[in-house]
Parts: structure tokens; C-alpha cells; sequence
């Protein structure tokens, strides 16, 4: 007989796989703690063997709580998280039968990357995580109809806790934060602020992630419970702290639309905005005795006048990219600089990042490949209830602002979003039902 924890969040996961999970997590922060990479790599590997050597199923569950933890998959300097993802789609290519069309997708990737690679430029270590990463979500999505869809977004949604409580506590071990970008503020008072960021690469991708677990929380369910509405709050207590602009203004968006959707249950809406506004008090009031006041902070950011810095500078980035474009000529504009190639800045948005390393040609194929993966999700996952388009928007939402092509948790985000979005079949055709 299974035991499965079930608490009032909604998130059921069996005792003995949390156990494990969370006995993996405790090894982990010991070998930082004690600052032995060996042992780090050694637990890196045990994790790989849950992966392998699990049921499909369960490696399937293990491999999505990973994710959370990807970013401190690091030794000597090279992050491994990919590995173990590599092995994952090794193990399933060799024990279950893909669909033809993934394998053709797979094959028409590699071939096009590796026909117009810079050759002018190294095999940068890094830009191999991308793609490796996005092979797995058309796995997730063949297996969807034969596992518990709801498990393997709670565990995900599990590890993504952890390492929000870990993240209030990573300064303490100065061998765990050494792997992050972060970056430091300085109050009126001149206290030093660390911008939180969880155990995500820096802050950004952090709030990514934030608001797709939160989208997911509010607007999967018809009814979102106590305990649910307290992880949501924790949750946009860490949020808030990242002190991101996009995060703020995405809370603002799925909040709206949450008032939109509970605007008949009036008495359900006023518990949770009195919720929500006790909890936000408390943490205006906190933070104020600490020194600085995290919600001003934030809304201090918008207050530079133009729009290009109401948007870091994103505008101004953005046109020297369309700039080079127009000026690339034609066969960088059809192929791109190549999967291998390195900008010398960040385009901080997704879409135009995929543009600048594939070209015409190869963005239209990865668009193909996410439909046809979007496909086998509305295929099998027809008798999961837990759907909301709301998830993909707040996806959408956050790569157009990020450069996420190598974030190791966004292939996750995208199986999540995928998963969740509503379908109506109509004539053979499938179509968004908002």
C-alpha cells in the first residue's frame, strides 16, 4: 500500500519519494556546507541514479524536483545539470517507443545546427544545454497520458520551494552562493540588499519561475484552498524581494485576472484580498524595520522618466539587434549566427535570442517542433483537469523579457505551460480555448 502526503496545498507526493527527495537536498547543502566538490559531484551522481533507475514514471517525477536544484549541479566551474537530463532521454529512447515525428524533429535540429554553426567561434560548453534541455519536453509530453500529470508538476513545485527557503539562508554558505549571479543594492540608509534569487541562476530567472508556479496555483483549480493561498503568499513574499520590475507587473496582471475570474464568489475574493493585504502589511512592516522597503523599491525602479530605462535599457538593446539584422545580410538573417555563437550582449528576450543563432529558417523549425510537442500534450493529456491558459501567458510573458535559451528551468516551464493549456478539438483541428 502507497502512502501519499497529501496537504491542504492540493500537493500529493508519496511519502517515500519526498523522503528521498528531501534526504538528497540535505546531502546536497552538507557538501556545500563542508565545501567538498567531490561530494558534491558524488550526490550529483547519486540524483542521476535516481533518475535512471527508477521507474519511468518516478524518473520522470525525480527529474522535474531536480530541475529546481539545476543551478548547483556545478563542479569545477562546468554545470552538469544536462547530463542528467542526456541520460534521461538516452534511457527513454532506448526503453520506449518516440513518436516518429519527435525523432524526425530531433535529427532536422541536430543536422541544422551543425550545418551552420560559427565556425569562426569555439563550441561554447554552455550552448549545448539549450537544446539538450528542450529535447526532453516532447518525452514529458509522449508520457503525459500514462503518468500523473498533477505529480509531476507537484514535484516540481516542491523543489522549487526548497529552494526558496534555501535561498533566504545561501549567503550563510559562501561555497552555494559563489555559483550565482546576484546583484547588490544599497538602501538610503546605505544597508547593503541582496536581491533575492532563490537557487536560480540570478533574480530574473527566479521570478520566472515564481510567476509560472503562482499562475499555475491560482488558476488551475476552481477552488484554491488555505493551504494553497499561504504557499502562494510565501511565494510572493520570495517574488517581491527580486526586486523585478516584470515580476511586479505580473503580479499586478495575474491579479486582476484572478479578481476577474472570482468576481461571483464575493465572499471567497474578499477572504483572500484580506489575506493577502494582512500578509503584505506584515512584510512592508518587516522589511521596514530591517531598513528598507522592498514594494517601494520596486516601484522606485519605474520612476526614471524615459521608457527605454523603465525597461533597463531592454529597448535600446533590442534596436542594436534589429540594427544587425537589417545589416547581417542574407544568409545570417535566413540560418543565423549559429547555435554555437555568443553575442556580445545579451538580447534579454528569448524570441529574438533564438532569431540571432538560427536565422529565419531555424527559428521556423523549433516553432514546428513546440507545436508538434504542443500536440502530443493536447493528445494525451485529455483527461487532466488542471488547465489554464494563464501559465503560457505568464510564460510568454517572462521570455520576452528574459534571455532564457540556456536557462536549465525553462524547459520545465514549457512542459508546465504546454500541459496545462486548454484545447477544444474541432474538425480534427485543435484550438486555444481561452
Amino acid at each position: 500500500m502507497k502512502l501519499r502526503l497529501t496537504t491542504q496545498t492540493g500537493i500529493g507526493i508519496s511519502n517515500r519519494m519526498m523522503a528521498t527527495e528531501f534526504a538528497f537536498v540535505v546531502l546536497l547543502l552538507i557538501s556545500f556546507w563542508i565545501d567538498i566538490p567531490l561530494l558534491v559531484l558524488a550526490t550529483f551522481a547519486l540524483g542521476c541514479c535516481l533518475v535512471l533507475f527508477s521507474s519511468m514514471e518516478k524518473s520522470m517525477y525525480y527529474l522535474a524536483f531536480f530541475t529546481s536544484f539545476s543551478g548547483t549541479f556545478v563542479y569545477d566551474g562546468k554545470h552538469m545539470f544536462f547530463v542528467m537530463v542526456a541520460l534521461f532521454i538516452i534511457r527513454y529512447l532506448f526503453t520506449q517507443r518516440l513518436n516518429r515525428k519527435t525523432v524526425l524533429f530531433y535529427l532536422l535540429i541536430i543536422v541544422y545546427s551543425l550545418l551552420f554553426l560559427d565556425i569562426n567561434d569555439d563550441l561554447n560548453f554552455s550552448r549545448l544545454i539549450g537544446p539538450i534541455l528542450l529535447f526532453a519536453i516532447p518525452i514529458v509530453a509522449d508520457a503525459s497520458g500514462r503518468i500523473d500529470c498533477k505529480q509531476f508538476i507537484h514535484h516540481y513545485i516542491f523543489g522549487f520551494v526548497l529552494t526558496t527557503i534555501i535561498g533566504f539562508f545561501v549567503s550563510d554558505i559562501p561555497a552555494l552562493l559563489e555559483l550565482f549571479s546576484y546583484d547588490l543594492w544599497w538602501t538610503e540608509g546605505g544597508k547593503e540588499l541582496t536581491r533575492f534569487f532563490g537557487l536560480a541562476f540570478d533574480c530574473n530567472f527566479y521570478a520566472l519561475s515564481n510567476y509560472l508556479v503562482l499562475a499555475y496555483l491560482l488558476f488551475t483549480s476552481e477552488k484554491i484552498t488555505k493551504g494553497r493561498l499561504a504557499l502562494v503568499l510565501f511565494l510572493i513574499f520570495g517574488g517581491l524581494q527580486t526586486l523585478s520590475k516584470s515580476y511586479l507587473l505580473m503580479l499586478v496582471f495575474l491579479a486582476a485576472i484572478y479578481i476577474l475570474k472570482q468576481r461571483k464568489d464575493a465572499k471567497r475574493l474578499l477572504i483572500t484580498f484580506a489575506t493577502a493585504g494582512i500578509a503584505t502589511g506584515l512584510f512592508i512592516a518587516i522589511s521596514g524595520a530591517m531598513g528598507y522597503n522592498v514594494v517601494e523599491l520596486t516601484l522606485s525602479r519605474f520612476n526614471s522618466g524615459s521608457f527605454a530605462d523603465n525597461t533597463t535599457g531592454r529597448f535600446d538593446i533590442w534596436g542594436v539587434y534589429f540594427d544587425y539584422f537589417y545589416h547581417a545580410g542574407v544568409k545570417k538573417l535566413l540560418f543565423g549566427t549559429g547555435f554555437n555563437a555568443v553575442a556580445t550582449s545579451a538580447a534579454h528576450n528569448t524570441f529574438i535570442e533564438m532569431f540571432f543563432l538560427y536565422g529565419i529558417v531555424g527559428s521556423g523549425i523549433w516553432i514546428g517542433y513546440f507545436i508538434h510537442c504542443w500536440e502530443l500534450f493536447s493528445s494525451n493529456t485529455k483527461n487532466y483537469t488542471e488547465k489554464s491558459p494563464f501559465v503560457m501567458i505568464s510564460l510568454c510573458f517572462g521570455i520576452f523579457f528574459l534571455s532564457a535559451y540556456t536557462y536549465e528551468s525553462l524547459w520545465i516551464g514549457i512542459a508546465i505551460a504546454f500541459m496545462t493549456l486548454p484545447y477544444v478539438q474541432r474538425k480534427r483541428k485543435r484550438w486555444l480555448s481561452i
